[in-house]
């Protein structure tokens, strides 16, 4: 059984899907518990995962705790997303309220960069009774390392997605669905508009790019107090007619194919999928060079990566990005496509999780 607070849209909620429905399309039996409430993504899982939702309205709600020990308690193991959703099932682990045995595993999606800290309920009791710890990416197992997991209990297991559904998604007209200009370039970043994702460092960038351009941004306001300063400097920076707000989006994949190009401007990342998602739609990109796959797209040479933080080296690589055809901007895509294509789908790493699953049940071979 899957456990995350929510299914709202996100790289964790993301691969939670995506490993949920591979499970289930390799025979195997898989649920899904949403401690909170909110289930954008539900209807994305195949219909015959089953999907608890406990409604949890604060940590130590009583009901929601007694329904997810019930839960529990029918399944072979745990697969956890998230620090968040580990505390909660170490507090019902640590009471007794759910079987001592039950392995559980922890999927950790926290991007380290920008906040390496270890939590004081981690430390002191949250490691103890953890099966496995799986990272995104190397760095993340030296955060392991520190906050006292042994070695043998940690991985790493890439990010990965079911690319068909990238694949075979039709391209919107974002143009004419947004009003957009159509002599011009429509990019696209994806992301929730929080501190992490550094909007606010890409707007000052913008204005020194010397070629015509429409950016869409979509995501939520994660953090509406960021969010509003955003819109704020996009108004002194003279960028208005320039850059569009969609709010959150279901139908990303079709509307990020009938884009031209790509950015994300991120401080921090575990991942991130979102790379995977434009590459898999064609799209060439510029991107700060944070998280797993960024680096291991730019070892296999995707371009175009730059320094995060570094203004002078996303500015020149997004003039040059926007200064050559539409015929190599496409090649460039295309180029980025087939490496995903080759790396990054999920059944590639299926195999991995199986492992995982083995070894926490104490078997020899995968499930």
């Amino acid at each position: 059984m899957h456990v995350i607070d929510s299914l709202a849209p996100g790289g964790a909620e993301r691969m939670l899907v995506e490993i949920a429905n591979a499970t289930l399309q390799d025979g195997y039996q898989v649920s899904v518990c949403v401690t909170r409430n909110r289930t954008d993504l539900a209807s994305q899982l195949d219909s015959e995962i089953h999907l608890y939702i406990l409604q949890r309205r604060y940590r130590f709600d009583i009901q929601p705790m007694r329904r997810f020990a019930q839960l529990a308690n029918l399944v072979d193991i745990l697969h956890v997303h998230g620090r968040s959703s580990l505390s909660f099932v170490t507090f019902l682990k640590t009471f007794q309220l759910i079987r001592r045995n039950l392995p559980y595993i922890l999927h950790d999606h926290f991007g380290i960069e920008n906040d390496p800290s270890i939590p004081l309920w981690f430390r002191l009791w949250g490691k103890y009774s953890l099966s496995c710890y799986v990272a995104v990416y190397s760095r993340q197992i030296s955060w392991a390392k520190k906050a006292g997991i042994p070695s043998h209990k940690t991985t790493v297991i890439d990010n990965a997605l079911q690319l068909r559904r990238i694949f075979d998604s039709t391209p919107s007209n974002v143009r004419s669905l947004f009003n957009l200009p159509a002599e011009v370039p429509i990019g696209v970043l994806v992301g929730g508009i929080r501190f992490e994702k550094a909007v606010d460092f890409l707007l000052p960038i913008l204005v020194k790019v010397e070629y015509p351009f429409h950016l869409l941004l979509i995501g939520a306001d994660s953090d509406p107090i960021y969010a509003q300063y955003c819109r704020t400097q996009i108004g002194e920076l003279g960028l208005t007619d320039k850059i569009t707000f969609t709010g959150a989006r279901t139908d990303v994949p079709a509307l990020i194919k009938g884009c031209d190009f790509a950015l994300m401007s991120s401080r921090s990342e575990s991942g991130p999928l979102v790379l995977i998602e434009y590459l898999s739609a064609g799209l060439p990109i510029v991107s700060t060079l944070v998280g797993g796959i960024s680096k291991r797209l730019d070892e296999l040479g995707v371009e175009k990566f730059v320094s995060v933080g570094s203004d002078n080296e996303f500015v020149t690589a997004l003039n040059e990005l926007l200064s050559i055809s539409p015929e190599q901007r496409k090649k460039r895509g295309e180029h980025g496509q087939a490496i995903v294509a080759q790396y990054f789908d999920i059944q590639h790493v299926m195999p991995q999780w199986y492992a995982v699953y083995a070894q926490c049940l104490g078997k020899d071979e995968s499930i």
